[in-house]
């Protein structure tokens, strides 16, 4: 029952982990950024804050940009390369933990566990969760470069003089904690797997070292003989012992 119930607390970790770090790829309040724009081309300067997340930028009534693409709008270098890796690595790591919650879940309800499907996953949620806590600590890099050139604002327009200034969001910290509770449920899965480890280490060593029986050493009890061929026995499957039978009984 303590195995079961260990089992179901780490996938409820696991899937918590992986839930919130997928749905905060999706928010775009990480950051609120003041960006410098003009309407008039540079006369008067406005200042136009946005909501910047991950992937996607907010403009308002539900429209959202995808910064992926954001670079083909202008021909100034808009997203850092520090941003861009925090993307990849952090929608590499929950793409991953949603993967390994789907598969734990199928393993949950096996009716035995395996030592070594304990050791797969613990080893596959491990990489997803230092990749989420890569993607975050190079999205605060990101916020940190310099090189934010423009950006495109709704209904402004594009230009920018001046390094733009972040404020965290709280997408933000939102994500950070999901990155902390995988690496949490990466630590639930490698205990569990080390835990069946020694058990079945145990199991084995006595196994090995308990004293034979009776007839595991051939004294009294049963006496088995091997390559013994019954009466009437072919190799082709075709044969019937001897006997008639009667119903689902064998008379013999």
């Amino acid at each position: 029952m303590a195995v079961e119930m260990c089992s179901i607390i780490k996938v409820s970790v696991l899937g918590f982990a992986a839930l919130v770090c997928a749905a905060s790829t999706a928010l775009p309040w990480w950051f609120k950024v003041d960006v410098p724009v003009s309407r008039d081309g540079g006369r008067t300067m406005e200042t136009k804050t946005l909501n910047v997340g991950l992937f996607f930028m907010d403009q308002g009534k539900f429209s959202q940009t995808d910064l992926i693409f954001i670079d083909k709008t202008t021909n100034a270098h808009v997203v850092p390369d520090l941003y861009k890796m925090a993307q990849l690595f952090f929608g590499a790591g929950s793409m991953g933990l949603l993967v390994c919650f789907g598969t734990s879940i199928v393993y949950l309800l096996r009716r035995f566990t395996s030592a070594t499907g304990e050791i797969c996953l613990a080893g596959a949620v491990s990489p997803c969760a230092f990749c989420l806590v890569i993607g975050i600590v190079f999205a605060f890099l990101g916020t940190l470069d310099g090189k934010w050139e423009q950006f495109p604002v709704p209904n402004y327009y594009i230009l920018q003089e001046v390094y733009p200034t972040f404020v965290y969001d709280f997408a933000a910290y939102i994500a950070a904690g999901g990155a902390m509770v995988a690496i949490i449920a990466a630590a639930i899965y490698w205990m569990h797997a080390c835990q069946l480890c020694s058990h079945v280490e145990t199991a084995r060593y006595q196994m090995l070292t308990a004293p034979l029986t009776d007839d595991e050493r051939g004294v009294g009890g049963t006496t088995y003989q091997f390559n013994k061929q019954n009466p009437g026995f072919r190799y082709d499957g075709y044969s019937k012992p001897a006997g008639r039978v009667v119903g689902h009984a064998l008379e013999i």
